[in-house]
């Protein structure tokens, strides 16, 4: 089925970077792009989970937010956090509101604590272009809590889920092999094979029109990492997602 000729949307997800971590660097006046800071479940218990990782930490030392705490190297330079949910809620509350004093209420659908979608339709008079207006919502969030974000651009929201033969089973009341033969039987390919082609061409607008890192582009689209990222991209396009990159420069 030629799905090019229905409408398409400008939607933005802004995601907040190392959430948690961020909001507990902020609090000690520490720069979340710089310090060495994990959020920890309970620092009393060795084996309790990170729950966040600064982009700093996770650099170094490749922390993760499913590592333990005793998996923490000995370095006095990184800053251990109680996780304090509470807090975080509050935050992401206020970030929202935020967002409701520069878009229309009807057009803020909120994803997760740290995610949230803009449907621009019909705004670009008032916010320019996309792109204006992402780089706008990044500036705001930056001047009014200190926090960093990024900003993606698409035309589907649904694109930067995760998106499984079985959640769109539950959606459509179908079996999952029944759903897969029916869409099989009318597009054409598999539904997962659809959905990559899908995710692919997204990171290609995204690849080419920004400047956002491979490691946020595959993050947003929910590929499992950056190698998994590069070998399906590479399968449909016929270059890594570097290289595409700067092609299109």
């Amino acid at each position: 089925m030629d799905y090019s000729h229905f409408s398409r949307h400008d939607v933005l997800i802004y995601d907040m970077r190392s959430f948690y971590a961020s909001v507990e660097c902020v609090s000690r006046g520490l720069d979340p792009n710089k310090a060495m800071l994990a959020v920890v479940g309970d620092p009393n218990r060795s084996g309790s989970i990170i729950l966040a990782a600064s982009p700093a930490l996770k650099k170094k030392y490749g922390i993760s937010n499913v590592s333990r705490f005793f998996e923490l190297p000995n370095d006095p330079n990184i800053v251990i956090a109680k996780a304090r949910m509470g807090t975080y809620v509050n935050v992401s509350s206020e970030i929202t509101k935020m967002m409701m004093t520069l878009f229309p209420k009807e057009a803020i659908h909120v994803y997760s604590i740290d995610e949230c979608w803009i449907v621009m339709d019909g705004m670009s008079s008032h916010y320019g272009t996309p792109f204006q207006a992402a780089q706008l919502i990044k500036d705001r969030i930056y001047d009014l809590f200190g926090l960093p974000s990024v900003v993606g651009i698409g035309d589907n929201k649904h694109l930067y889920e995760e998106i499984t033969v079985s959640k769109l089973a539950k959606e459509t009341i179908l079996h999952p092999n029944y759903l897969s033969k029916l869409f099989k039987k009318e597009v054409g390919s598999s539904i997962s094979e659809y959905i990559q082609k899908q995710k692919v061409e997204e990171a290609k607008k995204l690849l080419a029109h920004s400047d956002y890192s491979l490691s946020d582009i595959y993050t947003w689209l929910n590929f499992h990492d950056q190698s998994h990222f590069t070998r399906v991209f590479k399968k449909y396009v016929g270059v890594t997602p570097r290289k595409y990159r700067v092609y299109q420069r």
